[in-house]
């Protein structure tokens, strides 16, 4: 069972494909539909990210309570994602970290995880361990909240490859430009045009003041 650190240090190309793929799996989900097929579609590219045993009956049915846990899981990664509703809890609970005292074990009614949380004295740091990816994806996106971004265009939940991006992809941000593009036109590209045109005419009496100037010195 994969052990992730609170501070991850990846020794390998292997190990950032894997990472990569967790977090990508993890975005898709965040931006799942709400229909069967979309489960289905979802479940074809990462059948491993989350057990068989929460795929299957889900899959039969939406409805059922393992259809509901998806709703959930999926709205909790939302919220998370976009801070707006109990971040700290919800971490927490997706993670599925119960706590009494200083001892964390994994719910003992819950038979799907195996969960591991606790502190490595050796390094110092917080270790957990989850055979769900779905709960390894999690862990890691914690370590990068400040890149889970919401894209002002489409509205998607994505990742950012830095801190001042605003886009999930080049095709939003080029579509969202040539719309400020157009209302900018809209609201002050008359008056533009308008101070162009005086500035053009000033310039131009200018230019033929100076040329009457010149021919005056010569004559």
């Amino acid at each position: 069972m994969p052990k992730y650190p609170s501070r991850i240090r990846w020794a390998n190309t292997l190990a950032r494909r894997e990472v990569n793929e967790l977090l990508n799996a993890l975005t898709e989900f965040a931006n799942l539909g709400d229909t069967t097929d979309d489960l289905r579609f979802f479940r074809k590219r990462w059948p491993d990210f989350f057990p068989s045993s929460l795929y299957d009956p889900a899959e039969r049915d939406l409805k059922s309570w393992e259809g509901r846990i998806f709703g959930r899981f999926r709205e909790g990664i939302r919220n998370l994602w976009t801070g707006t509703e109990r971040p700290t809890y919800l971490a927490v609970a997706l993670l599925d970290i119960y706590g009494g005292g200083l001892n964390f074990v994994i719910d003992p009614t819950y038979k799907i995880a195996q969960v591991e949380f606790g502190w490595d004295w050796a390094s110092g740091e917080f270790v957990y361990a989850s055979n769900v990816k779905f709960h390894q994806a999690l862990f890691l996106l914690l370590g990068r909240r400040r890149l889970a971004k919401v894209c002002p265009h489409c509205s998607q939940c994505f990742l950012a490859k830095r801190g001042t991006q605003l886009y999930c992809s080049s095709d939003c941000s080029e579509i969202a430009e040539r719309e400020w593009k157009r209302e900018w036109w809209r609201k002050y590209g008359e008056a533009w045009r308008a101070n162009r045109s005086r500035d053009g005419a000033r310039k131009k009496r200018a230019a033929q003041d100076q040329t009457c100037t010149k021919n005056s010195r010569l004559m």
